[in-house]
């Protein structure tokens, strides 16, 4: 066999084995809860309140081994300069959080939730950088096929487990609202799979399963994904129409999202609550909202360190828990938690991030023909939008803290490819590129 013969089966042989460790480290993840038997059981349980804030120590192994795996395959089929497609501000980010150690409330629970951090920011790159948009969908699609028919499955064999205390589907999930966030985006994957072509086969297979991902929306009852979703939706089909279109559409572009911004702000204001189910405090969320407000008054530029405000009895948040016995393990707002965990220069960072990923996106959306640079903007709007209810943008062991890692890469990748940036780990990544137009880029 010639030399370039086995540089190619090598390839191929990293591909698999990394292609297997996501689908396990991917489903692992998000089922979780369920195999340590750590699913809440009773709402707002005052008990919390004494909670240890060392952690549980089983979860912890299990997930520090599965982190480590990753990391030796991420050093093996890549150079160290390969995570700078993370981009700048994520890099940043990542560092301030390591040096809020220092000044943190909680050092060592600061250092423990930075070493979570750093896996999960891990398995996202290491998707990034060997699974193109197509490769990551089809990824996506199994996962979800196996953590949601699980799920059912386990409502249906061990109703203590598969649904919370007022009877709405959890499956293998902490807590509902997990369970419908992951359908939500689960929609996103696969109708742009369903639409970007298939045999008959494959499409039967996908639209049975986009109708399993909206059967377990409808049970979890959760209301928080759909303004996400929706505002998802609407951006990808803004996306296809302006990269379809001539330059008029684009023109009125910035005038049609603003509009839109407006009305959706109006409604989730006034009447929005109400439809969605909510009560005029977004569930004890307002009060969440007001606190960690004041409190991020208190220490407005570096915050109290990363991931520790809301842990342990001598959390910071213990006053919060103690007046009101509103008992919440985060500010229900990714954008507050990052305020209040790395102050105003995290959030800044963490901004700079989204804004820079949506602008490469977007010149990538006029400059590739790829269908599943929609996905990729599905995914950014869905994050940026969900976080606004729910902190799941920034945090250790969280499925989006990883999606936005895998967005990051891969996007800074094609962007290097595409001429407009001089990325040169590109092509040393071995990463498969999106389909591009080669009149346009020749090779």
């Amino acid at each position: 066999m010639t030399t370039l013969g086995k540089i190619r089966d090598a390839r191929r042989a990293y591909e698999r084995i990394t292609w297997l460790y996501l689908l396990f480290a991917l489903s692992f993840m998000l089922a979780l809860p369920y195999f340590l038997d750590a699913q809440e059981q009773t709402l707002n349980d005052p008990s919390l309140m004494l909670i240890s804030s060392e952690g549980d120590a089983t979860k912890q192994l299990a997930l520090l081994l599965l982190y480590c795996v990753g990391a030796i395959i991420l050093a093996v089929q890549f150079p160290p300069r390969a995570l700078a497609n993370l981009g700048l501000p994520l890099l940043l980010l990542l560092a301030l959080c390591a040096a809020s150690t220092v000044w943190s409330v909680n050092p060592e629970g600061t250092l423990r939730r930075i070493v979570a951090l750093l896996g999960t920011v891990a398995v996202g790159a290491l998707a990034g950088l060997r699974l193109d948009c197509a490769a990551f969908a089809r990824l996506q699609t199994h996962v979800v096929a196996i953590v949601l028919l699980g799920s059912l499955l386990i409502a249906a064999v061990e109703p203590s487990a598969g649904l919370d205390p007022e009877g709405r589907l959890r499956g293998v999930f902490f807590h509902k609202n997990y369970m419908g966030s992951f359908a939500a985006v689960a929609l996103l994957t696969i109708g742009v799979r369903y639409t970007a072509g298939g045999g008959i086969g494959p499409k039967l297979l996908l639209g049975g399963l986009f109708l399993i991902c909206i059967l377990c929306l409808v049970l979890s009852q959760s209301a928080a994904p759909l303004p996400a979703l929706l505002a998802a939706v609407g951006a990808m089909g803004v996306a296809q129409a302006a990269r379809k279109s001539d330059g008029r559409f684009r023109a009125l572009l910035p005038f049609v999202i603003a509009s839109a911004s407006l009305l959706i702000s109006a409604f989730a204001l006034s009447e929005g609550g109400a439809v969605l189910g909510r009560s005029d405090d977004l569930s004890g969320r307002t009060e969440v909202w007001d606190f960690a407000l004041s409190m991020i008054g208190q220490r407005p530029l570096l915050g109290y360190g990363y991931d520790v405000f809301w842990l342990g009895a001598n959390a910071p948040a213990a006053s919060f828990w103690k007046a009101t016995m509103n008992v919440v393990a985060n500010a229900h707002n990714g954008y507050i938690q990052v305020a209040l965990d790395l102050g105003l220069a995290g959030l800044g960072l963490l901004l700079a991030a989204l804004i820079t990923v949506t602008a490469k996106v977007s010149v990538l959306l006029r400059r590739c023909d790829d269908p599943f640079l929609l996905w990729v903007v599905g995914s950014v709007v869905f994050l940026s939008v969900l976080s606004f209810g729910e902190a799941a943008i920034w945090s250790g062991n969280g499925m989006y803290t990883l999606l936005l890692a895998y967005v990051a890469v891969r996007t800074n990748l094609e962007y290097a490819r595409c001429g407009t940036s001089a990325l040169a780990v590109t092509q040393e990544a071995g990463a498969s590129p999106l389909k591009t137009d080669r009149r346009r880029f020749p090779q």
